[in-house]
């Protein structure tokens, strides 16, 4: 339904080049899309539905290509994020039957949030206040990533905002991400629109 909607022309311009992506998907049972199968396929005769071993089943991969390729980023400097409320675990699952007798554990949505490093949230939770909010602050944590133009001695990086030194701290300060070899802030540190940043650090090598 993403693919659909993202596809649209309806929507389009809705995605900038320098904007981050956040997919929210909130269901009790999986994904089991198959281009090639036709709607409600399985009343007559077809691929039963509900089915993992459905040869014409997307590969889970091939969302996190699409989204890469659509964004123009991947792995480390990737721009987007799909997160899901969902079925977790058998016992959301025995939980939720009760009102939800098709409820099932969302095995595909679990693989595509972990895949793009995204939030899970149970569906049986009484309030998904904390995952949305959880949601909303990794949003915001790679949307004021700052790349850097050289590999840092981490040691050495001294980051303020508005002239105020920040610390280092994965909680309310900010970290490096070797992989993306940038800086990102979290919690209370994160910087407010129109903020100036520095970051100064010396180079691990003297090599461009």
């Amino acid at each position: 339904s993403f693919k659909a909607a993202l596809n649209s022309p309806l929507n389009n311009g809705f995605l900038r080049t320098d904007s981050f992506l956040g997919v929210i998907i909130l269901s009790d049972e999986d994904d089991f899309s198959d281009p090639s199968r036709p709607e409600y396929s399985y009343l007559n005769g077809g691929v039963a539905d509900q089915s993992y071993n459905n040869p014409g089943l997307e590969p889970v991969s091939n969302y996190v290509s699409y989204l890469d390729t659509l964004t123009n980023t991947t792995g480390a400097t990737r721009r987007y994020s799909v997160s899901a409320i969902s079925v977790l675990d058998s016992a959301c699952k025995q939980q939720h039957n009760q009102s939800a007798p098709s409820a099932i554990v969302g095995q595909r949505y679990i693989e595509l949030a972990t895949a793009t490093d995204g939030v899970l949230g149970s569906i049986c939770a009484a309030s998904y206040a904390s995952t949305l909010n959880e949601i909303q602050e990794r949003i915001i944590e790679l949307g004021t990533q700052f790349y850097l133009s050289r590999v840092p001695i981490v040691s050495t990086i001294n980051v303020s905002v508005n002239g105020i030194a920040i610390v280092q701290n994965n909680s309310n300060g900010w970290s490096y991400n070797p992989d993306a070899n940038s800086i990102l802030f979290h919690g209370t540190a994160v910087p407010a629109e129109g903020a100036a940043i520095s970051i100064n650090f010396e180079p691990a090598s003297l090599n461009f």
